[in-house]
Parts: structure tokens; sequence; C-alpha cells
């Protein structure tokens, strides 16, 4: 998961993330949506998952996300202050159960 066909075959990439920022969540989808690598992104919930289907390097799309995205943390002073977001990649969304396989090889890869 997260890596790229040398071919430029799309990839699809489902990440947990922790933005509690609506604002935040709308400029990281229209960044990614911006990004010539990036083909589609659907985010089901402001702190639940996100998928993205890209050509390009899983990076990319993780770089974009912490950039951009941000969540809320509490300082132990107690004032509310916000904090890079964070993404991680799974292999099922944990909200919606639904898979993230993109493509399955058995046995050897042909030469």
């Amino acid at each position: 998961m997260g890596r790229t066909d040398p071919a430029g075959d799309p990839t699809r990439s489902l990440l947990t993330i922790d933005l509690d920022c609506p604002w935040c969540l709308n400029a990281t989808i229209e960044a990614l949506e911006t990004d010539p690598q990036v083909t589609a992104v659907s985010a089901h919930s402001a702190a639940g998952c996100l998928e993205v289907t890209h050509t390009g390097a899983l990076d990319g799309v993780l770089r974009t996300i912490g950039s951009i995205g941000h969540t809320i943390e509490v300082a132990s002073n107690g004032e509310a202050v916000m904090a890079p977001a964070t993404a991680s990649v799974e292999t099922c969304c944990t909200r919606h159960s639904t898979p993230a396989i993109t493509r399955i090889t058995i046995g050897q890869p042909a030469p």
C-alpha cells in the first residue's frame, strides 16, 4: 500500500486522519484535488477516514495533509492550540469496514 505502479496505474490509499478543523479538512481536500498525481479524494468524516486515489508516491499526499490540516490539542495550561494533522495508512476503514486492496499477486511476478 502506498507504492505506485511503475506503469502509473492509480493506487487507492485508505488513511485515518485526525483533522478536527472542518475548514482544514476542506482546504486539505481542495489541495489534494489540485495535485495532478491525485485522481480522486473522498472524506468520510472530519475525524475519520480519507480515501485517496493517486498515481504519485503516498509521501506527497501525507505531506499535503500534514502541511494544511490541523488538529486541536490542549496545552498544559488548558489552552486549545492547533497542531499539524497526522495521517496513517490503514488496510481497512475503521468506520466503514471497506477493504483497501488494490491488487493481489499470487506467485512470482512475470519478468
